[in-house]
Formats: C-alpha cells, structure tokens, sequence
C-alpha cells in the first residue's frame, strides 16, 4: 500500500492506493467503524491487484488520515461528491465504485447522480437498506448525544498485541496492520481511535438519514452492472439481509445479489476471496461487453 495527499472538495484528502498506476481504476469507500480508514480494504486487496486493477481508498472525512469536515459535510450527497472530487484529482473518469457499510451508502448515492461516470458498482453489505428502518436506530439522538456516545466507543487498546482483541478480530497481522491505520499514540504510553467522537457522530448523523432507497430507481435506470455481497452470520443478519435484499432486487433487479459465509466485517472475515470474488466478477462484466 502506498499513500497520497490530494485536493477533493475543497479540502486535503489522504488517498491509499494499491496496484499499478495504469490499470483500471476502482475506487472504494471504507466503513463507519471506530478504528476506519482507508486501509481496511488492505486484507482482501490481492486478488484485485493481481488481476490488474488500480485501486483507491480514500480516508474519509475525520478518519485515517484525512482531517474531519464541518457537520454537513457527512451528508451522503456531499460525501458523494467528495467521491467523485477523489477520483477527479486522480484523472478518473469511467470506473468501479465499490464501497463497505457507509461507504456502500456514499457510493450509491455517489452512483445514482453521476451514473455515466460508472463502469460497475459493488456494494459490501450495503446500500440494500436505509439504517432509519434499523433495530434501535434513533432519529430522535442529537448531534451531542451521538458525539457523546461515539467518544465512548473509541477502541483503546493498550499496544499493538491488543489491537484484534478490542476490536473482536482474531490476531493476524494483515488485519492488524490494517486497523492499525485508524490509531494513533494516544501520548500515555497505549493506542486510541483516530477518529474522534464528533467526527464519527457527524457521520452516523447523516447515514441514519441518508435514503439509499430513494436512489434504487436512477441504478434501475443507469443500467451499470451491480454486485450486492450480503452477510449470513449470524442468524438474524442473515434473516435481515434476506429481506432487505429482496426488497433491493425488487427495484434493481438486473443486480447480482450474492450471500456469503461471513459477518458484516465481510472483507476482514474473507480476505483473499472478497478479492478474488470481486475479481472474477468484474471479470465476467467485462467479457459480457
């Protein structure tokens, strides 16, 4: 993995970047999770380098690297155009825009307003549902509260060696090295989230609010090839994919809605097949051209 600062939206933006500078591009937006960046999609990356891709994560707003955004700017609109503003300062046009949890709510937003610049969406247990209708979701948190709560959950893990058991991984260093990134010395001696309370409140804010559902109908309409990978485990994700994903299939039904052995943290759980599944895909998408 190598690392670039770019102008997008206005304000610095810290962009990873995997595989050759030439290949097909794909941009991926990375989830809301307390340790976040960029670089979780580190651990099933392979598959998609060695098929030839050129790959971009940019570090959203407040997270990773990337210094945090004024509250309405975790808008899913305007964290969309901050997409598109990434993939302008890389020379990107036509391209794979792929996205996990929030970022999969980002990219179909992102999608559905400019669908003439997407050569093929893939959506990582996401975009398939609205988080209003979620168990325990609550419209009626404030800004504060949420920034309160999200300050509580920051992962505090006291050295490297308890990165995986804070966050409930088992320990590997590829998935370490990569929640690594979404750490910082947290100047007593152990490791704190990177991302602060307010900026991840800011967020969550948004994303509750955000309507994926409103964008089914302009996919419908684009036309781009879709991939919808959806967790099974455990049993009441799986339960609530299954219904949520007919619902999605409903309204775009040209997508291709896959369920996998694995929980929301799908490409940390799968590695190396999340590649080699997006891979081959993209694969096929292209000789059906």
């Amino acid at each position: 993995m190598r690392g670039k600062w770019i102008e997008a939206g206005g304000a610095r933006t810290f962009v990873r970047r995997w595989g050759p500078g030439g290949g097909s591009p794909l941009l991926f937006l990375h989830s809301l999770g307390p340790a976040a960046s960029g670089a979780l999609l580190g651990p099933g990356v392979r598959p998609l380098v060695d098929a030839g891709w050129s790959i971009a994560a940019p570090d959203m707003p407040g997270f990773g690297e990337s210094p945090p955004r004024e509250p309405g700017g975790y808008a899913a609109s305007n964290l969309g155009n901050l997409a598109w503003s990434v993939a302008d300062g890389l020379g990107w046009d036509g391209l794979v825009l792929a996205g996990h949890s929030w970022g999969g709510s980002v990219a179909v937003h992102a999608a559905a307003a400019k669908p003439k610049r997407v050569r093929a969406l893939v959506l990582v247990d996401s975009g398939h549902l609205d988080y209003a209708d979620q168990p325990g979701v609550s419209l009626t948190d404030t800004l504060d509260q949420l920034t309160e709560k999200a300050e509580a959950a920051r992962v505090r893990p006291k050295d490297r060696a308890e990165v995986g058991s804070d966050l409930g991984l088992p320990v590997d260093d590829l998935v370490v090295d990569a929640f690594m990134a979404g750490l910082m010395d947290d100047g007593a001696g152990g490791l704190i989230s990177r991302t602060t309370g307010a900026s991840r409140a800011r967020a969550m804010y948004h994303l509750m609010r955000a309507r994926q559902s409103e964008q089914w109908s302009a996919l419908a309409r684009a036309g781009f090839p879709i991939l919808l990978l959806l967790a099974t485990k455990p049993d009441e994700t799986r339960v609530e994919n299954e219904a949520a994903a007919a619902r999605f299939a409903g309204a775009v039904p040209h997508a291709d809605v896959r369920f996998l052995n694995a929980t929301h943290s799908l490409i940390t759980d799968l590695r190396d097949e999340f590649g080699q599944i997006v891979a081959r895909w993209l694969a096929d998408v292209a000789a059906a051209r």
